[in-house]
């Protein structure tokens, strides 16, 4: 992927294992993020809205624009 990207799987996910496996193996960008919401299930706004907001806003707040000069 050209662009970072913030991975939120429900804890509580059938096969999540298999699910951050292949997250891993597709994700390259350095600024990629991946974070397991606990106690969450497949909603996960709805399930755990402020666990689900705090970490969007930590992974905006993170990133590290390149501009190109010229």
């Amino acid at each position: 992927m050209g662009c970072p990207v913030l991975f939120l799987p429900a804890e509580t996910e059938s096969k999540l294992d298999v699910k951050l496996s292949l997250i891993q193996m597709d994700t390259r960008h350095p600024q990629s993020k991946t974070v397991v919401i606990p106690s969450s299930k497949h909603l996960i706004p709805i399930d755990t809205p402020i666990a689900t907001s705090m970490e969007i806003l930590a992974f905006l707040k993170g990133l590290v624009f390149e501009c190109a000069s010229g």
